[in-house]
């Protein structure tokens, strides 16, 4: 059986790099579909992103047709490829930033838009909590409950990281190799989170921005330790 490439494997998932505007490493050239129709499995086409949906999705519109990609910033242009079509919702990844959104920021993470562990570490944090408070009166305006209520500012937290109490870090023997770490690395050990999209393989997640501060320590000490007792993962 032929090996397959990343994106033949999970089409939706490409390296961090990818994930952030640049155009993936190993992808092949994909020609731009015009819309006249609703959009197809492979179908490459320029997007304009305005506004995060209920499911937490960056979403625009192509004609009249909605479509959610992945692992992007709203307010940003894109070119996107459909990966995936459903009878009302479309779902494509991006290929290329055309033109970077006046919100996106610095990742704090450098495993950020590889890891499945968060996915908006690329978008301003005061205009996340805009988009909450804009779901809760969107919400309640077309449910008619409280059409005239004006909702409050979404309060904001001091420190925006470290907050999650509870992690689940995994040994693996199939480790995920990142861009910038070179093909020496040993691929049989891991221990981190599953990779955005497939659970498959592991990224060996060194530090973690979003769990309790003392996960860090804790995941690196397991690491030594069993490294040092030659513990095999599986």
């Amino acid at each position: 059986m032929a090996s397959r490439t990343r994106a033949e494997i999970c089409p939706e998932l490409e390296d961090r790099a990818c994930r952030w505007g640049a155009t993936p490493r190993s992808s092949a050239p994909v020609t731009d579909t015009p819309l006249t129709r609703k959009p197809r499995r492979g179908d490459a086409f320029e997007l304009e992103l305005d506004r995060l949906d209920p499911k937490g999705t960056v979403v625009g519109m192509s004609g009249k047709f909605q479509v959610a990609v992945r692992h992007t910033v709203p307010g940003s242009t894109v070119r996107a490829q459909v990966i995936r079509r459903a009878k009302d919702r479309i779902e494509a990844r991006a290929l290329e930033v055309l033109s970077p959104s006046p919100d996106a920021v610095e990742p704090r993470c450098p495993h950020a838009g590889t890891c499945g562990g968060c996915a908006f570490q690329g978008y301003d944090y005061a205009r996340q909590l805009e988009e909450q408070r804009r779901w809760v009166t969107e919400a309640l305006t077309k449910s008619e409950v409280l059409v005239d209520v004006e909702v409050e500012p979404v309060l904001a937290m001091d420190d925006p990281w470290h907050y999650r109490n509870k992690m689940d870090f995994t040994f693996a023997n199939r480790r995920w190799v990142e861009a910038d770490e070179g093909e020496n690395v040993d691929q049989s050990f891991a221990l981190g989170l599953h990779v955005a999209g497939q659970h498959r393989k592991v990224l060996d997640v060194q530090s973690c921005s979003i769990a309790f501060e003392a996960a860090t320590p804790i995941l690196n000490s397991a690491r030594k330790l069993a490294r040092e007792m030659d513990q095999d993962p599986w």
